[in-house]
């Protein structure tokens, strides 16, 4: 599934640096699509499902999860600020977007019919450089991701 992250990744990259600026580090709404691929892993159609100010909004809508039963994979895209972990593992109490270190940050949420899920993160003073996390995080936003997968890997169910 890495290999279909970066794919994926590298593609939208490619069209969101074809918007109007601030894009693509600063996109208005989340965004959902749903994807297909051929069998080497190229990319044969990406298609929008929907868009929500409020990825959470967006990630719990049902009807989005039937249309991305349609696809090989699916993925959400959003940006905003990120700041470094604390020297203790532990996130800062102050908000990202005041942090001192803070960095512009889009995050892709990949999930697949299966339930599998990646996350590839890329940042605004570094844009050309992907982070491929195929680890599970932690906290509400990956708990919103994993139910929507769940889901869309649910079979029989529409």
């Amino acid at each position: 599934m890495k290999e279909i992250a970066e794919a994926i990744d590298k593609k939208l990259h490619g069209l969101l640096k074809q918007e109007k600026p601030p894009a693509p580090f600063s996109i208005k709404q989340a965004r959902l699509y749903g994807v297909n691929v051929k069998s080497d892993c190229e990319l044969a159609s990406l298609c929008l499902i929907g868009e929500n100010p409020d990825i959470y909004d967006l990630m719990s809508e049902v009807h989005h999860a039937r249309t991305a039963k349609l696809f090989h994979y699916f993925f959400f895209v959003t940006t905003g600020w990120a700041a470094p972990i604390g020297d203790n593992g532990e996130p800062s109490d102050e908000r990202p977007s005041e942090h001192p270190q803070r960095r512009r940050v889009r995050l892709l949420l990949v999930g697949s019919e299966s339930g599998e899920v990646i996350t590839v993160l890329r940042f605004g003073d570094n844009p050309e450089e992907m982070e491929i996390q195929d680890e599970n995080g932690k906290g509400e936003l990956m708990n919103s991701l994993l139910a929507f997968a769940s889901l869309v890997s649910e079979k029989g169910a529409s």
